[in-house]
């Protein structure tokens, strides 16, 4: 399989496959608890560090420690999965639904640790999904993505708690400027310390994208490092040219425009870290037949964060 064709499966791995699913609500029982939302999670008292799970045989103030740790990741999940009421419309809908995602993501990477990433990698999926569905069904109004897309965001690899967690979780202190995921020489040197490389971690992931549970029921930083990875190919590269080529004029129905339209425009948006120097058609064509051949259909929350397949259902 050659790169492209590798890079194009990825991103097609990466993708939630409910992004346009919108589960039923239940009305709260009487006298119910009030549950944690992101609202809540976001804005209030400060959120804990979420380690790694413990292996077999780990002292047990560790185990303690990690019992508190998974309780706060599964409440924060939980409150992720109740906010879900399906795609936006609007472009007000759309801009609250993804502020909500961002918000929480700069809350957990502040906190930092590794279960802390995985909520975040989870919640970017959410956020530009919900960015790249808007702009191929309402692709004549995609500017409101655009706009969105072009705010400051938090950035998985760059961001502090993803050196800390190299350091933390590898034994792996960072050179005098850190660790930068977003840099290849820091991320093989970081893969090559946990015997294994870039190149390898992907072909893994061809096999099939570790899931959020498994990350957070046996540790895989090499697996976590590369689903970050993942995320921000999306949010740099792919999700960025598609909205350009809107932007010209490009039109979800004709993808045989792509040549005249991106003509000049080609290499925009490189993702050196994965060897690619731009996105092409095939990316593109990726995120648009996915956005519409959801449409309209309604999977499990599980399915929507990677947690299911399609097959499955």
């Amino acid at each position: 399989m050659n790169t492209r064709a590798a890079v194009a499966a990825i991103l097609l791995l990466s993708l939630p496959f409910a992004a346009c699913c919108q589960e039923p609500t239940q009305a709260a029982a009487p006298n119910q608890a009030r549950q944690t939302t992101i609202y809540d999670i976001s804005h209030g008292a400060a959120w804990p560090h979420i380690g790694s799970p413990p292996p077999e045989n780990s002292p047990a103030v560790r185990v303690e420690a990690w019992r508190r740790e998974n309780a706060s990741y599964a409440e924060a999940l939980d409150s992720i999965r109740r906010s879900w009421t399906g795609v936006a419309q609007t472009p007000d809908d759309l801009r609250y639904k993804v502020q909500q995602y961002e918000d929480l993501i700069r809350t957990v990477t502040e906190s930092g640790g590794y279960g802390n990433l995985v909520l975040a990698s989870i919640l970017r999926r959410i956020s530009d999904s919900l960015l790249g569905y808007y702009a191929v069904i309402h692709f004549q109004d995609s500017g409101v993505a655009r706009e969105l897309l072009e705010k400051e965001r938090v950035s998985l690899l760059d961001c502090p708690a993803a050196g800390d967690m190299v350091a933390e979780e590898l034994n792996a202190p960072s050179h005098s400027g850190g660790w930068h995921l977003s840099e290849r020489s820091d991320v093989e040197l970081i893969l090559r310390s946990n015997r294994s490389s870039l190149g390898g971690e992907f072909g893994r992931m061809l096999m099939g994208r570790p899931t959020p549970s498994q990350l957070m029921t046996k540790r895989d930083v090499n697996g976590l490092i590369a689903a970050l990875i993942t995320e921000e190919m999306t949010e740099r590269s792919t999700l960025p040219t598609l909205l350009e080529y809107f932007r010209l004029g490009g039109d979800p129905s004709n993808l045989a425009s792509w040549i005249s339209v991106m003509k000049g425009k080609e290499r925009i948006f490189p993702f050196m870290l994965m060897g690619q120097p731009k996105a092409g058609s095939m990316d593109v064509a990726w995120l648009i037949n996915w956005s519409r051949g959801w449409e309209g259909k309604q999977v499990p929350f599980a399915a929507f964060i990677g947690e299911a397949t399609q097959a499955d259902h």
